[in-house]
């Protein structure tokens, strides 16, 4: 059998990551691989021309890297591939902290490496109905001159210089933010993803300005399939399923080498990212 190869990721092979990940049943359309390869030191293992496995990189500044896009072919499985693959992203990563949000299956290779579970990540997905307990006029567009603020608050919560992400997110993403005494104090993002659209990240200080934010989303796209992964510690699982995002999945959320302290966000802006 044709040896594997681990090489940099090509835009050419995009199309064929989206195959990979379709057959994990993961809903990444050709325009969430290509942000995530932007924005990433991005691996692809290669037989013969043909994709069998990716792994992902995403630093955030010097001290935190996203580990993502982990996957290896069935067909390629059982050769030590997930290893060598975890390998390569871990040394990319250098000496910065790492995170990851695992799947079920991906559970004892991260645990092999050191990785500890910080908590369980819930997707909730659907086409939602607005809490009319709650008011729609309390988030405004983002702005240009917003971004400093957003990235301060973000930093604050996530403990990691995400500007490479903020600035995508600005640019491809409608972003809300809350204000108090004229000063931005939370803000929430909804971009398109997968089947639909992903509303996150939302950072906040409190349930009740996550749910202010969220609740905004869901009224701009009544329609709409939307997808909100929270952590289980933001206890926003009960009001999601209330107004139509049910649970359909459960990941869990990882790190090695902490040294940072623990996230604290409302929403993931993917469980790549986050």
């Amino acid at each position: 059998m044709a040896s594997i190869e681990i090489a940099p990721f090509k835009k050419s092979f995009l199309g064929q990551a989206v195959t990979l990940s379709a057959a994990e049943s993961w809903p990444h359309a050709y325009s969430d691989w290509e942000m995530l390869a932007d924005l990433s030191i991005s691996n692809a293992a290669v037989r013969e021309s043909r994709v069998v496995g990716t792994a992902f990189c995403t630093p955030f500044g010097t001290d935190v890297a996203m580990l993502n896009m982990i996957i290896v072919a069935s067909s390629a499985r059982g050769r030590g591939l997930g290893t060598r693959l975890m390998q390569t992203v871990l040394d990319q990563a250098g000496a910065r902290e790492t995170r990851l949000v695992a799947t079920e299956i991906g559970l004892p290779l991260y645990r092999r490496f050191g990785f500890q579970n910080l908590g369980a990540i819930h997707q909730h997905q659907g086409v939602a109905t607005p809490d009319c307990s709650i008011s729609l006029i309390c988030a405004r567009k983002a702005v240009e001159a917003d971004r400093d603020a957003i990235s301060s608050i973000d930093e604050e919560h996530t403990h990691t210089d995400r500007k490479t992400l903020i600035d995508f997110l600005m640019r491809h993403g409608e972003v809300r933010v809350l204000e108090k005494a004229a000063k931005v104090t939370a803000y929430g993002v909804c971009r398109k993803f997968g089947r639909g659209r992903v509303v996150g990240p939302v950072i906040a200080a409190s349930s009740t300005q996550a749910k202010e934010l969220i609740n905004g989303f869901i009224a701009a796209y009544p329609e709409e399939f939307l997808r909100v992964d929270t952590p289980q510690a933001s206890n926003l699982s009960p009001w999601l399923i209330s107004v139509g995002l049910n649970v359909a999945g459960k990941g869990w959320s990882m790190r090695r080498s902490p040294r940072t302290p623990v996230p604290n966000t409302h929403a993931l802006a993917s469980q790549a990212l986050g």
